[in-house]
Parts: C-alpha cells; structure tokens; sequence
C-alpha cells in the first residue's frame, strides 16, 4: 500500500507522513527482521519506490541512513548468503532482490559515501567475489561487481582493501 501511494498524485505529503523517525524506524525494523520472501520482496519494493522518486528520496533518505538503512540491507545481505541450501531453495529470488536493491541505492551518491565506510559490506561483497562456491554465487557476481564500482566511485581508499587476496596469473598475490 505504502509503494502504490507514493506513486499517486499525493506522494509529498505521504512522505512527509513517513517522515518522523519512529516510523522510519518501524519500516527499518521490518527491513532488518523479516524472514518472509513476500514480505521482503514488498518492503524492498517500497523502498525502491522511495528511490525511484525524486522528490521523495530528497525527503527520505538522510533520516533512513541516520537510522540505519545501510546497516539493515547489509545484514538482509548476510543472512540470505548465510541460509542453508533448503532455505535458499525455498528463497531463490531472495539474495537477488537484495543484491539489486544495492546496486539502486549504490547509485545514490550519499548512500554510496556510507556504504564506503562500512567496513561489514566491503568484506561481504569482497568474499561473494572470491567464494569457492562459484556456482551458487556465480549469478550474483555481476550485481555484486556494480556494486562495488558503485561504492569505489566515493570510496577510492578502498581498493587496495578489495584488491587484497585477489591475485593475478604469474603476478604477485
């Protein structure tokens, strides 16, 4: 309901609503706490629906990175990549939902400068790329790659902590 109503006419004033940090929080919660796909693939669509929006994402997405929106989509990330091979049968669009959620919000310049800081994606997005598994993760890589081109933008510190470990053919490790 709340994705359909900021794609109406009166989204301003409906994201103004949202706008108090209980609710934001509330919202934010839910990201962090569930373990339902549908429920997942409705409040990432929320949440895009906020991103796709100028005028709302102008709004929105400095009291959502105060209170943690960084954060919750890592750890959504995580538990999707640390669910047991029945669960993510169960959950196959899952981990790809959050991957692609990333990949809009590291498109956002101020999302994208947080995400350099945070130290948890890096290592997470870093070990996806060099997973043994390369069949489960193969899919994801190239989410996983714009992603981190995305995070490289603002965070050119960060290369040599990615390019760590990955070696070269013949070239030093």
């Amino acid at each position: 309901m709340l994705a359909a109503i900021l794609r109406s006419s009166a989204y301003v004033s409906w994201a103004q609503a949202l706008l108090p940090d209980e609710i934001l929080s509330r919202i934010l919660r839910i990201v962090g706490k569930t373990d339902n796909a549908t429920l997942l693939e409705k409040i990432i669509d929320f949440l895009s629906t906020i991103i796709d929006n100028r005028d709302v994402i102008a709004m929105l997405i400095q009291p959502l990175l105060k209170l943690g929106l960084v954060d919750r989509i890592i750890g959504l990330l995580t538990t999707e990549l640390e669910r047991s091979p029945d669960e993510k049968l169960d959950r196959s669009g899952s981990l790809d939902l959050v991957l692609h959620f990333m990949e809009e919000l590291s498109a956002i310049h101020c999302v994208s400068k947080a995400m350099t800081s945070n130290d948890r994606l890096i290592k997470v997005l870093v070990n996806m790329i060099k997973s043994p598994d390369k069949v489960e993760v193969a899919s994801y890589c190239a989410s996983v790659v714009i992603v981190i081109s995305n995070i490289l933008t603002d965070g050119k510190h960060l290369v040599p902590k990615i390019s760590r470990g990955f070696t070269v053919p013949g070239g030093p490790t």
